[in-house]
């Protein structure tokens, strides 16, 4: 499948609509539903409530367990077969909830929905395996995670995240954003810098930031031809803190770079003397911290 060049970020656009505009009224999908009539021992039966109107058949019914530590409502299944199935038309199929909803935002044509807020602590959903995967993700994007006021995904294990496909990872972010952050040490990992696409980080001099194996690609980098008699060459590209590096590749007894100088747009490259026959300067651009 061909990759589409702008449909990660049409998709963060379109993440930003349904959260602002099209999500589901969290009052209408969380609202605490209308105790079922039934006592223990007895049937759920639908339409049956204290007053009229309660637990009607188009209404949500509820079982409650006022038990610490023991579950509300379990299903069962002793084959291969669904413990839960929950589903809907175009809204939310399954979902979860502990504590305050005021601020949960359900988006709608949402297989599972998981919603958290008690504490600093509080986790949506969780997906654990001792053996397995966790957590798997499939689909066209296979997991979209999107931080409102801090991460947007937390993951632990033998690999925190594992990525394959067209794009194994993906990170999409604004101009003054972080797309990926990697940080190596044993202390908190202080915030990225703003504005890159990569950020890597050691927290000291034993860890290392970057480590390359295998050939690296810069495209601020190349080669230019300076011809019999030229002393200098104009290239473009550049601010003027940036660091620029140039080698001959090509050997002329006593000819040398004598200097180059990065300005505003531009860097010039020069040599020692006219070199006498066509040489070869690779030059690379780095930015200095």
């Amino acid at each position: 499948m061909a990759i589409d060049a702008t449909t990660p970020r049409t998709r963060r656009a379109l993440l930003g609509a349904a959260l602002g505009g099209a999500a589901v009224a969290a009052t209408h999908t969380l609202a605490r539903p209308l105790p079922a009539a039934a006592a223990t021992g007895d049937s759920v039966l639908l339409g049956k409530g204290s007053v009229a109107g309660e637990n009607e058949a188009d209404a949500a019914t509820t079982v409650t367990n006022t038990t610490d530590g023991e579950v509300a409502l379990a299903g069962v299944h002793a084959a291969a077969g669904t413990g839960v199935s929950g589903s809907s038309a175009s809204g939310v199929g399954l979902s979860g909830t502990v504590g305050d909803t005021t601020n949960a935002m359900v988006l709608g044509e949402t297989g599972v929905y998981g919603f958290s807020d008690v504490s600093i602590d509080s986790i949506g959903v969780v997906g654990q395996s001792d053996s397995g995967l966790g957590v798997l993700a499939l689909g066209d994007t296979g997991a979209l995670a999107a931080g409102i006021t801090g991460p947007g995904a937390i993951a632990f294990g033998e690999w925190g995240v594992y990525g394959t496909g067209n794009v194994g990872v993906m990170g999409d972010v604004a101009a003054t954003g972080t797309g990926v952050y990697g940080f190596a040490g044993d202390t908190a990992a202080p915030m990225p810098s703003a504005g890159v696409g990569v950020y890597a980080r050691a927290g000291t001099i034993s860890q290392v930031a970057l480590h390359v194996v295998g050939k690296a690609k810069f495209t601020r980098s190349g080669r230019v031809t300076f011809n019999a008699s030229a002393k200098t060459v104009t290239l473009s590209g550049v601010v003027a803190s940036s660091f620029v590096l140039a080698t001959l590749q090509t050997h002329v007894s006593g000819l040398y770079i004598r200097a180059v100088v990065p300005t505003t747009g531009s860097f010039r490259i020069y040599l020692s003397k006219s070199p006498g026959k066509n040489v070869t300067v690779g030059w690379l651009v780095l930015e200095r911290p």
